[in-house]
């Protein structure tokens, strides 16, 4: 590894420690989704509570049996009282984490994002 680089456990032990926020466990799928939420974060505000829940609830009301070969990737957002910065820091652990899965090509929401009726088959199939 040369210098400065980062192997995945090394950048999810300084995710973890400076950003309070939990990993992903590896999976193995199909297709993924990768999902930002600040659902399970210390300090997000309590709206937040059930909104990656819900979104997966949504897809799974949307897409019916093909959910079943979808893996739904959770990006943690950290707290930060800094507009835009935990979004920020959650897109990139999301890239970092489609390109750690050699992902050929990935599908990256927010927890609030919902299928409309006539595009359901584009991402459920």
């Amino acid at each position: 590894m040369a210098a400065g680089e980062m192997n995945g456990s090394d950048m999810c032990a300084d995710l973890q420690k400076e950003e309070n926020v939990c990993c992903p466990l590896p999976y193995s799928s199909t297709k993924t989704i990768f999902v930002i939420s600040l659902q399970g974060t210390p300090g997000a505000h309590e709206s937040n509570d059930g909104r990656l829940d819900l979104f997966k609830e949504k897809w799974q009301i949307a897409c019916g049996s093909s959910s079943a070969s979808t893996n739904i990737e959770h990006c943690p957002a950290p707290f930060d009282k800094r507009r835009g910065y935990g979004l920020t820091q959650a897109w990139i652990f999301c890239l970092w984490r489609a390109r750690q899965l050699d992902e050929e090509a990935a599908i990256f929401l927010e927890d609030d994002a919902r299928l409309f009726e006539n595009s359901t088959q584009e991402f459920c199939d």
